[in-house]
């Protein structure tokens, strides 16, 4: 797709102002003196991006071309860093966010990707995690100078908690319940002769993985950009990732109530008499991910037991 969505367009434009602004104001960085054991308290604003099965609308692996408009969603969060020393700190972080897809974005109609418009699904699924992190700065531990704009790479462990959701019937309806691909079901799959997929937890670990910077405005407010990856360990963020099942199963093992909802939502595919039991209906093997780029607000709650700290002379 073509990389100009307005969304991150304006982020973009947000953060070359932010650049701009932070070179006047680190003028005397070189006078920091030193940054251990400060502590601040971080407020996060940004957009999200899901790349998954239902989530990707171009041809290509490239994420950012999952920056859409129309599915990107806001972010929120709040953070504490502690500074255990000059170029490292140690994070607790919590975020709130939401993914959203669906098969009618694909752009490729014509290409290998025609298929995920024929299957016609969407999804929305809200988030909420936690993690805790470890930010390195390498140009202060490099030579020792605390920069007015410094370069940092963050990475840690969290969990995060999802629901997929579709809309069905004028409301939005909880598929994990509704075992749409047979999760959890006992013993083999007629149509591939394997197992079924294990029922999937609504709460997962993830690593995240951030590259930014953080611009200093004097000694107690600071600007943190950039971009944080996230590496998951399911592919089940959209409920799709395997093959269609045998919807006679549903009647077997589901609640009344639930075989006629997961009937009904386990394909909605615009060439109906195509799909059969055992056809692909997602990518197994490739977990699903999401992407956020952000802001974040920061201000310095005291400074531990280095009074030291300053800004300027």
């Amino acid at each position: 797709m073509k990389f100009n969505t307005f969304n991150f367009v304006s982020t973009v434009a947000v953060l070359q102002l932010v650049i701009f602004a932070g070179k006047a104001s680190a003028q005397d960085d070189e006078r920091l003196e030193t940054l251990q054991g400060s502590v601040e308290l971080q407020a996060t604003g940004g957009y999200t991006a899901f790349y998954g099965d239902i989530g990707r609308y171009d041809k290509g692996l490239n994420i950012m071309n999952n920056f859409n408009g129309k599915v990107n969603k806001p972010l929120a969060g709040l953070s504490i860093s502690n500074y255990v020393s000059n170029w490292l700190t140690v994070n607790v972080n919590a975020n709130f966010t939401s993914v959203a897809g669906a098969d009618s974005l694909v752009k490729n109609f014509h290409g290998s990707d025609k298929y995920r418009i024929y299957r016609n699904l969407s999804f929305r699924s809200n988030i909420s995690e936690i993690s805790l992190t470890t930010s390195f700065f390498p140009l202060t531990l490099i030579d020792g100078t605390i920069h007015g704009i410094n370069p940092y790479i963050e990475m840690g462990a969290g969990l995060f908690k999802f629901n997929p959701q579709t809309y069905y019937d004028g409301k939005w309806v909880n598929l994990q319940p509704l075992h749409t691909e047979g999760e959890g079901f006992p013993g083999l799959n007629p149509a591939t002769g394997k197992k079924f997929p294990s029922n999937y937890q609504l709460v997962q670990p993830y690593i995240p993985v951030t590259v930014g910077a953080k611009i200093f405005y004097g000694n107690t407010f600071f600007v943190y950009f950039g971009v944080t990856f996230r590496h998951t360990f399911t592919d089940y963020i959209d409920d799709v990732s395997t093959v269609y099942i045998d919807p006679a199963l549903f009647n077997k093992y589901l609640s009344p109530a639930n075989a006629i909802l997961a009937h009904n939502l386990y394909q909605r595919s615009l060439t109906p008499w195509k799909i059969k039991p055992g056809l692909q209906r997602g990518t197994p093997g490739a977990n699903d991910n999401y992407t956020t780029i952000f802001i974040k607000l920061s201000i310095r709650l005291f400074t531990g037991n280095n009074p030291t700290y300053r800004y300027g002379g």
